[in-house]
């Protein structure tokens, strides 16, 4: 059974990022998710080219620059899912561990053939749930 309480890996990577230029958004394509997420173009994202996406995510939906992301900064997903089940101080805010915390179980979520990485299948099979 998968866990609902964060939204699909997919969505997350399709935030905007540094990559993308600042007056567009990304496309809505997983398969383009993953191909800008995975760095190294080896058709895996690893655990490091996601933990370096996911910090981009962060700081970029950071509005105010104080380290935490609250309620409302993040438009990409379910907020209140991802709250409920991330913000482990119950504190209204995300700090970063709490954020990657959260990020990295649905990592391994999403890692369905238990390989440490997520192919664009995993990913495409993902966003379509």
């Amino acid at each position: 059974m998968r866990c609902v309480p964060v939204a699909c890996v997919s969505w997350i990577l399709l935030a905007p990022a540094p990559a993308w230029s600042d007056d567009v958004s990304p496309p809505h394509d997983p398969r383009a998710a993953h191909a800008a997420t995975d760095r190294d173009q080896n058709g895996e994202i690893d655990r490091e080219e996601f933990e370096q996406r996911m910090i981009q995510i962060f700081y970029l939906n950071d509005a105010d620059k104080d380290g935490f992301v609250t309620l409302g900064q993040l438009a990409v997903y379910d907020e209140a899912l991802l709250f409920e089940s991330a913000d482990l101080d119950s504190d209204t805010q995300l700090s970063l561990s709490e954020f990657l915390a959260a990020r990295f179980e649905h990592f391994r979520e999403a890692d369905t053939d238990g390989s440490g990485t997520l192919s664009v299948e995993e990913i495409v099979e993902d966003f379509n749930e």
